[in-house]
């Protein structure tokens, strides 16, 4: 008789249904209309995280409480729902009913210290490990680990603000951290004397970092599909070096931070050498080796930046031997004004 009813006046009968099991078996018994449930905006519990594991209880009979039934609720599937940011005390207080013999010895405990809310596994009735706490202001810790020997293992802040831990319990340290869609942090060493070692951005850039805690210095970083940038110098006054770039070619660069200027630049085609500040540096030199010949071109340039004219030319057949054959050009037309053969 549901089925006929219109689609809306069955959505509507849908959204009178608030157990979760009630809702499970809903969606098995008329798949369709389960469906259209779960895509309904104004059905929340139809979008509840633990709907899924409804569902599984549902088809594998009387919500699990059949012989043999291939799902159960187990310790690892409490800890998971503890750590989920959707986490709720009705969802804990759900699965703890679920969890009533013979499903299982497993379940959850929700206490509060200080004002501080707690939650534990419970094993045949006895408070177990601690998973999850949340202090007054906001902040959630995530554990791993039996009773007595938990170890953290995540922080959350309300502004969702994150931090991985690792290591054992009471030597817990700081791996990594995460600004919401910002950059995400890595730190190195024990606990208590992390060190930042580097930062990864959204749109794929790194920074790396090196040197003791609170004197962290950049020493390099890396755009995808981009270059390779290297930097020398403490903390907060690290300067440009060096670029390299994925086809082979890098730049050098000399100057204090936020004035580097380029001062050389290699290439297949040879390198070129610059000079000027930042921003105006022009080419003076060119140098390159012909392979088919072999020989060493060595071309001198002057002139400001973008507009640089070629005034000598020499080559010679090794870098560094005496040239053979020297070109020499004034004016601004470019025309040899001079050629000599050694």
């Amino acid at each position: 008789m549901l089925l006929v009813l219109p689609t809306d006046l069955q959505l509507q009968i849908a959204g009178f249904l608030t157990d979760l099991g009630d809702c499970a078996a809903l969606c098995i018994a008329a798949p369709r209309l389960g469906l259209a449930a779960l895509r309904h905006r104004e059905l929340p519990q139809y979008k509840n995280i633990l709907l899924s594991v409804a569902l599984r209880l549902v088809a594998d009979g009387d919500r699990g409480s059949a012989p043999g039934v291939s799902f159960h609720i187990n310790e690892a599937l409490l800890r998971r729902y503890l750590w989920d940011a959707r986490m709720t005390a009705a969802g804990c207080e759900w699965l703890t009913a679920q969890l009533s013999e013979p499903l299982g010895p497993f379940g959850i405990m929700t206490s509060w210290n200080h004002g501080t809310e707690l939650h534990h596994l419970t094993e045949d009735g006895v408070t177990r490990a601690l998973v999850r706490s949340k202090t007054p202001r906001g902040v959630i810790r995530f554990y791993e680990g039996d009773v007595g020997v938990e170890r953290l293992v995540g922080m959350e802040y309300p502004n969702g603000f994150y931090q991985n831990y690792e290591g054992e319990h009471g030597a817990e340290r700081m791996t990594s951290s995460k600004i919401p869609g910002g950059c995400t942090s890595y730190f190195d060493g024990d606990m208590g004397f992390e060190r930042l070692v580097g930062k990864e951005y959204p749109n794929g850039f790194h920074q790396n970092y090196e040197g003791e805690r609170g004197e962290e210095r950049k020493w390099s970083s890396v755009w995808t599909g981009g270059p390779w940038a290297y930097f020398e110098g403490a903390r907060g006054e690290e300067r440009l070096t060096a670029e390299y770039w994925p086809d082979g070619s890098h730049q050098c660069y000399k100057g204090e931070r936020g004035a580097e200027r380029m001062v050389s630049r290699t290439h297949a085609g040879g390198v070129e050498f610059f000079e000027g500040e930042k921003g105006t540096e022009r080419l003076v030199r060119r140098t390159r080796l012909v392979h088919c010949d072999p020989e060493f071109v060595e071309e001198m340039f002057d002139g400001e930046a973008d507009v640089e004219r070629m005034v000598r030319r020499r080559v010679s057949r090794a870098r560094g031997a005496e040239p053979y054959k020297e070109e020499v050009w004034e004016g601004e037309s470019g025309e040899a004004a001079e050629w000599e053969r050694w």
